[in-house]
Parts: structure tokens; sequence; C-alpha cells
């Protein structure tokens, strides 16, 4: 498993995984006005994503590590982003069925499909606050990813727990969702 960890200035090992240290930013962070000291990664759980899609999802704080974040199967991935000890997000990635999308949910809160904002696309699309969805068809055959297996249908699952806000996470989460999927579906090769 790997667990990066993002503070001032060095790099260091830490017991099986790796622990990367990058120069810290300073920036104030909702009406707390609290700082980030940590750097924020050049991608969200290794998929290519605009940083400002989910800065604001993570709290202030000096230590960011993510873990996880390596892809070692097309139909399931797992990766936490913690900040301080302390989870702000997860990314999940797996292959899935038909059914009710709030099942793939698996972080602190309950979701109720009833309960979830469907947002129209070219994806299934589900956002809850602290929560998102996303599940389509994925045909990888014959894709140069370097997974052989065809995904059939395949789903991303974005869990928060920053910002404590209903709206202002079900806002956020919105924004993030269809680019999150969107380079998933990219790094397995989705037509």
């Amino acid at each position: 498993m790997l667990v990066k960890a993002f503070r001032k200035g060095r790099w260091a090992g830490v017991s099986a995984a790796v622990l990367v240290v990058f120069s810290g930013v300073s920036c104030s962070s909702g009406a707390d006005s609290a700082e980030r000291e940590y750097a924020l990664p050049e991608t969200l759980c290794s998929l290519p994503v605009d940083q400002e899609l989910f800065s604001d999802l993570l709290p202030p704080g000096e230590v960011l590590e993510i873990t996880g974040d390596e892809f070692s199967s097309v139909w399931w991935y797992s990766c936490a982003v913690s900040v301080d000890g302390e989870v702000a997000l997860y990314v999940r990635v797996r292959a899935a069925d038909d059914s009710d999308p709030s099942n793939y949910l698996l972080g602190p809160h309950e979701y109720e499909m009833s309960d979830g904002e469907e947002i129209p696309g070219e994806y299934e699309t589900v956002v809850w606050p602290h929560a998102a969805v996303a599940r389509g068809t994925c045909d990888n055959t014959g894709a140069e990813t370097g997974y052989q297996e065809n995904v059939g249908t395949h789903a991303i699952t974005l869990e928060t727990l920053f910002p404590e806000d209903d709206e202002e996470s079900a806002a956020l989460v919105r924004e993030l969702i269809t680019p999150l999927v969107e380079a998933d579906r990219a790094r397995i090769g989705c037509r």
C-alpha cells in the first residue's frame, strides 16, 4: 500500500509505505480562516483533475496523506486522503451492477437514493451532501492501458467529510464527480 504525506520540506520513508514531503503552501480556508500548511497534490488519488476542483474539500492542517493511490485492479480501487491523521475524503472505483448507487458508498454517512440529486448527463450520477456516485458503461476492449478485462459497467464514488456544511459540500462534489469519472475512464480506456 502506498502512503504519501505532504508537508514542508523533505523526503522520508515510513515503514512499508512511502512518505513524500513537499514544501508547504499557505492559504485561507472557509470562514474559520485556518491555514493550509501542506501542498496540494498534483492529482487526486492518481487521477488527473484540476486542483481547484478538490482543494475546498480538504481542510486546513499541516500534513496531507494519501493512502492507496496505486491502481492494482481495473475492478476495484480505493484511496483515502487524510489531513493531520483524519480522513478528509475517499475515492473508490469499482465494477458496477444495476443496484441502487447509494449501496456503493461506504463512508461514515448513510445515504438513501431518494435523498440524492440525480444529475443529468452522460453518466448516471447522484449527488448527496458529502458524496457522489457516477456510473456508466465502459467498453475497454483493445484499449492499450494494460488492463486485459472488459469492465462492462464502471462506477466511481467520492465521499467527503469537509466542509461540514451540507449545501457547500454537495456543490463541491457535484463539480468534481464528472471530471473524476472522466479521468478514471481515460485510465481504463473506456469508450
